[in-house]
Formats: structure tokens, sequence, C-alpha cells
């Protein structure tokens, strides 16, 4: 548990640029990650640049990914404790 929360502590800062607390709402929010077009990445911006779309600095596609990763594994790690604790009876 250690290791996590040091890992986290160093890695998770780099993705997360505090200067835009706005929309640090916007970054940990697991349904606005498929906004694409709101995504920093070179190959998106070029497309939506066209279309007048304004991006959000520091919102990438790894950064999504690694949002999106973290919350699965909640669900799984909840998902597997509730079936943990489900009691089975039998029927006759």
């Amino acid at each position: 548990m250690f290791t996590i929360t040091v890992w986290l502590i160093f890695f998770v800062p780099s993705f997360i640029s505090l200067s835009d607390f706005n929309y640090l709402l916007i970054k940990f929010s697991p349904v606005l990650q498929a906004v694409l077009s709101w995504h920093s990445d070179r190959f998106i911006v070029d497309i939506t640049g066209i279309y007048g779309i304004d991006s959000i600095n520091g919102f990438s596609i790894w950064w999504s990914m690694f949002i999106l990763a973290i919350y699965f594994s909640i669900v799984v790690i909840i998902g597997i404790k509730v079936v943990k604790n489900i009691e089975i009876f039998e029927r006759d």
C-alpha cells in the first residue's frame, strides 16, 4: 500500500495541471472522458481546431485511460467484495 501511495503522489500530479482548476471536475468525471473534442492531444486539436472547438490543457487521451482504469478497478474491487458476501441458499 505504501508503494501505491508514493506512486500516486509522484505520478498523478504530472497529469493534473492545477492552473486550470476550473477544469479539474471535468478531468475526474468518468462520463466526460469520452468527449474527445476537449482532449488536448495534437491529432485531435488539429481536427477540432478547424471547427473552433477549444481543448482543455492537460486533458489527454492518456489521462482519460488512466482515470478510467482507476474507476474500473474500484468497481471490480467493490464487485468482488459484494460477490463474496452473497449467501447462496440451496433449494430443495
